[in-house]
């Protein structure tokens, strides 16, 4: 998935302000905090290199209200409230929402990930 290396810069700044570091060591301290290859991930903020769902599963984890919307399809805010996690599946009734789980992002995207190869075999 190709992700705009801008997005992890703006990420990791956050991450860095956040804990009060300077900012040329932002990357760094974020690599040295969560166990994180430096090499990849600069290449992640430079934008060089696709991104899987094991690099979404750690952002998730580091940034549990990371909207996946904003990451992945430049829509919306770059993170979410709790009541933004819900999908309504239909809009006339809000009673019919469901929470999405990392699990459900996950699952979806190796369905279509399956799909994509098995168009590609053809």
């Amino acid at each position: 998935m190709d992700v705009a290396g801008s997005k992890f810069k703006r990420l990791i700044e956050i991450y860095g302000i956040g804990k009060g570091y300077p900012e040329k060591s932002h990357l760094p301290k974020f690599c040295e905090d969560f166990d994180l290859n430096y090499t990849q991930w600069n290449t992640y903020c430079r934008g060089k290199q696709n991104v899987g769902v094991k690099i979404i599963d750690i952002l998730l984890d580091i940034f549990p209200n990371l909207n996946l919307n904003w990451f992945i399809k430049d829509e919306g805010d770059i993170f979410t409230t709790e009541e933004e996690n819900i999908m309504v599946i239909n809009e006339t009734k809000a009673e019919y929402s469901k929470k999405i789980e990392k699990e459900d992002i996950y699952e979806k995207m190796n369905e279509i990930l399956l799909e994509i190869k098995k168009m590609s075999e053809k």
